[in-house]
């Protein structure tokens, strides 16, 4: 039963971090797909703009997938056996995502190349 426990132990964090990490790789290739390879940007009025090459959204995936994995991890939310409310879940994930956003939101401001 201790090794069971171990594992478990072992890979609902690791599962959780790996599906982190999948989930903002693919906002970020979505969200490339859209902006080049739709005409979505084209009907809103941006024709013409420069395309950013796709190791600026990688780059940007690297540094914002760390962000978000430390102040996840700081608050505790990749434990195994987590004993928070359902409420309380939810409250942490909104922090944490705010305070996340604000701090890519800066960043996004302070460095002009990927704006």
């Amino acid at each position: 039963m201790e090794a069971k426990r171990r594992t478990t132990d072992f890979l609902i964090p690791a599962l959780t971090v790996c599906s982190d990490i999948a989930a903002i790789e693919g906002a970020f290739l979505l969200a490339y797909a859209i902006r080049i390879h739709t005409p979505f940007f084209d009907l809103l009025g941006f024709p013409g703009e420069d395309q950013p090459p796709i190791r600026a959204y990688l780059l940007g995936s690297a540094l914002i997938i760390s962000t978000w994995l430390l102040l996840f991890n700081n608050r505790k939310m990749y434990g195994a056996r987590r004993s928070a409310v359902l409420g309380e879940e939810f409250l942490n994930v909104v922090r944490v995502v705010s305070f996340g956003m604000l701090i890519v939101m800066s960043a996004g401001f302070l460095y002009r190349g990927f704006s």
